[in-house]
Order: C-alpha cells, then structure tokens, then sequence
C-alpha cells in the first residue's frame, strides 16, 4: 500500500495504476513529503487522555465528538491509525508526478505554512497551482463552501 498524502487516501499499488497514472494530484494542508519531519510529536503512542488532548487542541474534531465517550472509543483506534499512518511515513525520493498537482493551505494555519504547502512543486513535471484560503488548518470546516467549489471546477476539467 502507498500512501498519497494530503487528503488521508490510500491506494493499492495494482498494475493497471502503473499503467495509466493519474489525472490530478489534489493535497490540501499537508507539507509537501519530501520535507524534513524533525521534531514532529507523535501522539499517536500518547495515553488516551492526553492523545484526546491533542485532538482538542488541533481544533479539527468537534468538542461535542470528543464528550461522547462511547464515540471516542469507536473511533479511537482509526483516529490512532491515521495519526501513525502520517507520523511513520518514509519519503522515498522517485520520479516526478506527470500529472498536475494542486495544493490548498490557509494563511493561518500553524501546523503547515505556505511554504510547505508550496513545495509540493517540486513534486511534479506537470503543472502545480497553489490555492491558499483564509483560516487555520481545518479551513475545510470553516471554508467547505469555497473548497468543494474549487474542487468541483477542478474535478470538472478533468
């Protein structure tokens, strides 16, 4: 399995995938992999008290999500797998994407700057376009509108 990041997908690496590669690469509020990860906390081996600490503090799981015990411990394991997906991949340099990339960030987003969302031209031999939102790292909460609309006239041209 090979993770592509940005929007937490994952694909299985089948022949007819190699064959025809993709039509578009879409990231948003992820660096760019081939960035050096040094002094990233991983949390997904904290205690559940302080792991659901850090959920509330990133700002991206509703409080009334994280009250509902018999909830969080439903999602608990996925959200722990997600977070150990992210936090152990490997960049392993290879051949540059053929496709376009596009990549969303926030102005405000402390967790990826600008300039980590931007290099994620260095990733590609196609065209890159960078789309920055207002609003911190869950701009996708707080800017779905304009997000799926940019998505839609993007998936469109496709």
């Amino acid at each position: 399995m090979q993770r592509i990041l940005g929007l937490e997908h994952y694909v299985v690496q089948a022949p007819r995938l190699r064959q025809r590669p993709p039509l578009r690469l879409i990231v948003s509020a992820h660096s760019a992999p081939q960035l050096p990860r040094d002094g990233e906390r991983i949390r997904h081996r904290l205690p559940d008290a302080e792991f659901l600490e850090e959920l509330a503090r990133l700002d991206g799981t509703p409080a009334e999500v994280l009250e509902n015990r018999e909830l969080v411990e439903l999602l608990m394991p996925t959200l722990r797998a997600d977070f150990e997906a992210a936090e152990t991949y490997v960049y392993a340099p290879g051949p540059l994407l053929a496709c376009p990339v596009i990549a969303y960030g926030a102005h405000e987003d402390v967790n990826v700057p600008v300039e980590h969302v931007e290099k994620w031209r260095e990733m590609t031999a196609g065209p890159f376009r960078l789309q920055m939102f207002a609003g911190g790292h869950f701009f996708l909460h707080t800017h779905r509108g304009e997000l799926l609309a940019e998505l839609r006239r993007e998936l469109a041209a496709v």
